[in-house]
């Protein structure tokens, strides 16, 4: 069960200024694992299995970055610490139900051209029929290739009893619980893939400001048809994470 980009383009420089490169300290370095998003100047989030088990000098997010393999970009990007891991306590590591995580930094994070973070939605929102937008570093396809660069893919938002139905379609019985919001098209051909996880979904707002409305959960596969990409459903938990990040 893995996200990444698939069937998207490459992204504009600083048209996402919020994304963030979550890396893992694995052998003797750093490496990308995850998408994560800022939404303060101390605080980002991200999939709670992205960093579940990990203590906190396991984790560097990496701010106003495009592509990893440049270092001549306009604005170079920062990297930041984490002082505290904040997983939800509900999380179940089996369903992915509950999967998100807030992440604290050692110190704040100025904000910049390339630095910027994302507005939040308000609980009620009903984003289902709406165009989204979802970014990341992972694969093109599945087994496929890592992009150097920011991908994005636009996708609509599916009702979650349509979700059910496409998976129920492909053979597997999935319950789509109200945690979760879907996002893919029939045919397939449009997907987050392995390295995406933790990455923000969004949507635009009536006055032009871009919300988070998901967090890339989990799915089947990269792109195949009736197997949309599962998110986590950001308006079921604006008022758990703004009671954290406002402390």
């Amino acid at each position: 069960m893995m996200a990444r980009i698939v069937g998207g383009r490459k992204s504009h420089y600083l048209r996402w200024p919020w994304m963030i490169s979550l890396r893992r300290y694995e052998g003797k370095a750093f490496k990308h694992k995850c998408g994560a998003t800022l939404l303060n100047q101390l605080w980002a989030i991200t999939a709670a299995h992205c960093v579940d088990g990990k203590m906190p000098n396991e984790v560097v997010l990496r701010l106003g970055e495009y592509n990893f393999h440049r270092m001549d970009e306009s604005h170079p990007h920062v990297e930041r610490r984490i002082y505290m891991i904040v997983i939800h306590p509900q999380f179940d590591a089996v369903t992915y139900e509950n999967d998100l995580a807030l992440l604290r930094f050692y110190e704040p994070v100025s904000l910049r051209a390339n630095i910027v973070p994302i507005c939040l939605p308000k609980p009620l929102d009903d984003v289902a029929g709406r165009m989204a937008v979802v970014t990341g570093w992972g694969r093109l396809a599945e087994e496929g290739e890592l992009p150097g660069s920011l991908h994005e893919v636009s996708m609509p938002i599916l009702t979650n009893k349509e979700c059910e139905e496409m998976y129920s379609a492909a053979g597997y019985v999935e319950t789509i619980r109200d945690v979760f919001v879907c996002a893919g098209l029939l045919n397939g051909g449009l997907d987050a893939c392995e390295g995406d996880s933790g990455g923000p979904m969004v949507v635009r707002g009536t006055r032009g400001q871009w919300k988070l409305v998901g967090l890339i959960s989990w799915g089947m596969g990269c792109a195949a048809p009736k197997q949309p990409g599962v998110y986590t459903r950001i308006t079921k938990f604006v008022d758990w994470i703004d009671d954290i990040i406002s402390l």
